[in-house]
């Protein structure tokens, strides 16, 4: 019983000091995908998802005007809490939640989870 308390101490250890990391974690990012909209045009939308204590992609590149969508697979609440005023702080995401917004400006968006600071995103939208 020991022995797996300090296995379970020992990797949330070696995850906050990966996720106080300086800087975008180093995926290449992932585009948004079009998809369709009501007036039969094309809109462009993302999805990160929340698992493992993780946003995935954990930097995303996007158009302007691109819809991106949070969806949480983890058992723990998120959140989706942008570092500059806008777009803000999203709220909570409960287990299977979802939450979404639009990007209609160009910029680096970094955002955390309140509850769980090492779980860090950046948004880059073009």
């Amino acid at each position: 019983m020991r022995l797996r308390h300090a296995i379970t101490a020992l990797t949330a250890g070696c995850l906050l000091v990966a996720g106080c990391a300086d800087g975008p974690a180093p995926d290449a990012g992932v585009a948004a995908e079009p998809a369709a909209t009501e007036r039969g045009g094309r809109e462009q939308r993302a999805r990160v998802v929340i698992d493992d204590f993780e946003y995935a992609p954990g930097r995303l590149v996007v158009a302007r005007g691109t819809q991106v969508r949070w969806v949480n697979r983890d058992a723990a609440n998120h959140t989706v809490t942008f570092k500059a005023s806008r777009p803000g702080d999203l709220g909570n995401i409960s287990e299977g939640g979802r939450l979404a917004t639009r990007f209609d400006r160009a910029g680096r968006y970094r955002y955390v989870c309140v509850y769980h600071p090492s779980m860090r995103g950046l948004v880059v939208v073009r």
